[in-house]
């Protein structure tokens, strides 16, 4: 969920200063490298499998069925 959280607020262009005090960082430089690694991960299959779980909760919401564990 951290990774999470630092990758989306900079890709909802919070600036880096602002997620690297959210994120405890004491050095830039450790928030920056989420920042470069950002377009890399879009092609890794642990982002192509969770955007397809998501897409699939999505339309059970939609479609009113409860989540299964």
């Amino acid at each position: 969920m951290r990774h999470g959280f630092i990758t989306d607020a900079l890709e909802a262009g919070v600036p880096l200063h602002v997620v690297q005090d959210a994120a405890g960082h004491r050095d830039p430089r450790t928030t920056q490298r989420y920042n470069r690694r950002r377009g890399r991960l879009d092609g890794h299959p642990a982002y192509t499998v969770a955007a397809a779980m998501a897409e699939r909760l999505e339309g059970r919401a939609e479609a009113g069925e409860a989540p299964r564990p």
